[in-house]
Order: structure tokens, then sequence, then C-alpha cells
């Protein structure tokens, strides 16, 4: 054998190894192509019968939505942007007139919250369909009750909060006369909010001893002025 017939051995040699890495990894290919169909066709027919076992979305049980939410945990005085009144004044109105205050608050120190209610007798001296009040970071738990200057009932269509002046607008289902000489009307309102260290509203300030953390004192603040405080030991 001369080395012509050699070299042309050894390139027939070559391209066999070719041939043969050429099949296997066609093979390979193919079992790889061949599992990944066997398994995503098992997982179909699993998920086929997991929905299969499940209810239909309509024989499914309601989910909570508001409507579920108790009463007082509601705030029946949504915030809205109604500018067709006087509310839209920075100035509470000076033709009605609070008089009188009744308060009470009962703040839930292990929570940090606090409910209350709060009736106001009020001076009325121009005809009206609202009456409206400072309020802030405090929600309104009930539809508001009104009673006239003669102690009847005064049906209340709606109450709105109107963010911009920090305000709580109740809305009569007819026009209040002016009050006159006749009574005070009276507004009742139930509300609950949070204990915050924001110095704002009904607040709480702490301190800490022996590693823990407790309440010092309760403060209310109604704009700048401090209207009481609670004092702790």
């Amino acid at each position: 054998m001369n080395f012509a017939e050699k070299e042309s051995s050894k390139r027939y040699c070559i391209k066999t190894k070719h041939v043969a890495i050429i099949c296997a990894v066609v093979v390979g290919v193919g079992l790889i192509v061949g599992l990944a169909v066997g398994l995503s066709r098992s997982c179909d027919c699993s998920t086929d019968a997991g929905q299969s076992a499940a209810p239909a979305a309509s024989q499914l049980p309601p989910t909570a939505g508001p409507a579920d939410v108790p009463a007082q945990d509601q705030d029946v005085c949504p915030a809205s942007a109604d500018q067709s009144g006087g509310w839209t004044s920075f100035r509470l109105p000076d033709f009605i007139t609070p008089v009188h205050y009744d308060l009470e608050v009962k703040p839930l120190l292990e929570e940090d919250t606090y409910t209350g209610t709060v009736s106001i007798s009020l001076n009325v001296s121009a005809a009206t369909r609202h009456l409206w009040l400072h309020i802030r970071e405090t929600r309104i738990t009930r539809l508001p009750v009104l009673k006239g200057p003669s102690g009847e009932e005064v049906p209340v269509s709606r109450c709105f909060g109107y963010e911009e002046h920090e305000y709580v607008v109740v809305e009569a289902e007819g026009e209040l006369p002016p009050s006159g000489g006749d009574g005070l009307y009276l507004l009742t309102m139930e509300f609950a909010g949070w204990l915050n260290t924001s110095l704002v509203g009904f607040y709480r300030t702490t301190y800490t001893e022996n590693g823990q953390v407790k309440v010092k004192s309760l403060w209310m603040i109604h704009g700048n002025e401090q209207l009481s405080r609670s004092l702790f030991p």
C-alpha cells in the first residue's frame, strides 16, 4: 500500500466517525422530543381531570365583598368631588353655628383604634339642604341622624367627604328651614379611626420603659385648638 492509499483510507475513517456522531445526535434529539411530547400529554390529561373534578365558576360560593363588611367598619360618607355647594370654600359657613357638643370617644389601646359618637346642636339661620363640618383621618360609620328643632327626625339622603377642605357634608332629603326661635337642629354621627402618632386628630404619645412601649397620653386636636387630654400613669 502506497502513501496515497493510506491517506485516502484515513480520510474515509474520519468521515465515518462524523456520520456516527450525526446519527447519535439525531437519535438523542428524537428521544428528547418524544419524552417532551409524552410528558405534555400526561400533564394535559391530569389538568383535564382536575378541571372536570373542580366545580364550575357558577357553583363556587361567592367571595366576600363590600356588602359583607360589618356596617361599623364601612365609611358611609365616601370621598366625592361634588363642587355644587358652599363646601368648596375653606371657611365654614356663617349661617350654620354649632352651639353645643356631646362627645363620647372610646379608645381601644390594644388595637390602636377608637370609636365614638358626637351630637352637635346647630343653629341654622338660612335655608339649606346641606350641613358640613371638619373631619380628618376619621370615618363616619353610620348614616348621620338629623333631628329638627321640634325633635322630629329629618330624613338624610346621603353624606360624603370633600377631602380638599377636610369636610364631611350631610345632605337632607328636603330643604331645612331656619331654626329661628323654635329651637336647634341636632346632628348625631358615629365615627371610628386609628390612634396615630402624626399629631393630627385623635392621637397618642408613647414612651419606652424596660424595653416596652407604653401609652403616655391621648390628645384630641380640632384645627389648632386642643380640646381635651387624657393622661395615663
